[in-house]
């Protein structure tokens, strides 16, 4: 037996000889004495049968042959080709949004014109055909985003009622999700959404009412930040769904505010209703916005989480960076208002990421090689990373930004240091 190389230590602030130990592939979690730590790993200490069998089972410690980083690989592409029995469809019903976010991924993009009627047929009927030919798909999970896709109501109710009659004829369990500025979430049309099995919302802020309503401006000054907490506080005081997601946007301008913001938001009741998420502002085609500066942003981001969990929120056990996102999952696929099918949400309005369009019937699964290049974590298996089951490389779309081209996707984007601070961090919070 040996110590995993996928094992995470820290040391308790409370008390220094203790170390914290949680292994990023199977999140199992001890403390155990420094010394002890270090007379394991010399050979001058052995396990006890109870101990041995803990440790074993939390993946801490493995067999002294195993081939980690193989057996991670292995049960990733099972995962993603074996056992991939759910579709993942995301409809953009209009590129536009009624608010100018200095930030957007999507500034630069073509915003174009809302989805027409022959694209929702044809989209209807690429996906008939699409899940007819995957027979092993049991869940069809339809989102809806942006833009700001409330800006067409009538296109995501239609979506709704034709995807869940379909998934109804084929035996399919279904269920809708919305990605939303918040500004138009009035309680009639959660209403008319709650009726198709509305799982998740996901709303935006950036801090308290100035900073939000100056990062994220709508036309003649008016209050966003006002209307969208509004929205957030009649949704919970309904039962159209379990919660709402709160993103958090989230840089080294907006931290403090950001913080100060969640004083507010532990006033708009049941907390296990509200799930936080920090959005970070990374960087886009258009320009540089990410912070570069990880060491500080990841104290502010602690530093969140720590008043976050004080004021009886759920914080996250990880800071994730990947492996499996919605772009890399093999039964996914993104419809654009023009027709055009791509697999990340980031890169809607560039054309130049369809791989295919609604206007001709899937001939094989949802294949875009740009986000299929397994061999960008050599580098990561070659140093022994210990992030990886939580990183898988990084994120496809910030490679190909970072290197200014689609083919940065064979690149890996590595945040190690950014992923160490938080992870240790969030491990010092959670134990």
């Amino acid at each position: 037996m040996r110590f995993s190389k996928f094992n995470v230590y820290t040391r308790r602030k409370e008390d220094s000889t203790l170390v914290l130990i949680k292994n990023t592939k199977t999140g199992g979690v001890v403390a155990m004495q420094e010394a002890v730590i270090s007379a394991l790993k010399n050979g001058d200490r052995t396990l006890s049968e109870t101990e041995a069998e803990t440790l074993y089972q939390s993946g801490i410690i493995v067999d002294e042959s195993k081939d980690e980083f193989a057996d991670w690989n292995s049960l990733l592409m099972d995962a993603r080709n074996k056992k991939a029995e759910q579709f993942i469809l995301h409809v953009i019903p209009t590129v536009n949004c009624q608010l100018r976010c200095g930030y957007c991924f999507e500034n630069g993009a073509d915003r174009g014109t809302p989805m027409k009627p022959e694209v929702e047929q044809a989209g209807i009927e690429w996906v008939t055909a699409y899940l007819k030919k995957f027979p092993q798909i049991k869940q069809f999970r339809l989102v809806f985003f942006g833009g700001e896709p409330l800006l067409r109501k009538d296109i995501v109710l239609r979506s709704c009622e034709v995807y869940a009659r379909l998934c109804e004829s084929l035996g399919l369990e279904f269920w809708t999700e919305l990605v939303t500025n918040g500004e138009l979430l009035d309680l009639e049309f959660a209403q008319k959404l709650s009726q198709y099995n509305w799982k998740r919302v996901q709303i935006t802020l950036d801090g308290t009412r100035n900073v939000h309503n100056k990062r994220r401006p709508g036309t003649n000054d008016r209050d966003i930040f006002g209307t969208v907490t509004g929205n957030i506080q009649n949704l919970l005081g309904t039962s159209h769904i379990d919660g709402v997601d709160v993103r958090v946007s989230f840089d080294l301008s907006n931290a403090d505010s950001a913080i100060e913001l969640l004083d507010q938001l532990v006033t708009f009741g049941d907390t296990s209703r509200i799930r936080l998420t920090l959005g970070f502002i990374t960087d886009t085609f258009e320009g540089v916005n990410g912070d570069k500066s990880e060491g500080e942003l990841a104290e502010k981001a602690l530093a969140f989480w720590a008043k976050t969990k004080a004021l009886g929120f759920k914080i996250p056990e990880d800071q994730i960076a990947g492996p499996l996102c919605v772009a890399v999952a093999k039964h996914s696929a993104v419809f654009t208002p023009d027709g055009g099918i791509q697999k990340c949400f980031a890169t809607v309005g560039r054309p130049e990421f369809n791989f295919a369009t609604v206007f001709v019937k899937p001939a094989i699964y949802a294949k875009d090689e740009r986000y299929e290049r397994w061999k960008r974590t050599d580098d990561c298996i070659k140093e022994e990373c210990a992030f990886l089951p939580i990183c898988g490389g990084g994120c496809p779309h910030d490679a190909m930004v970072a290197a200014g081209n689609q083919g940065g996707s064979a690149n890996r984007f590595c945040q190690k240091g950014f992923l160490k601070s938080m992870n240790e961090g969030l491990l010092q919070l959670n134990y």
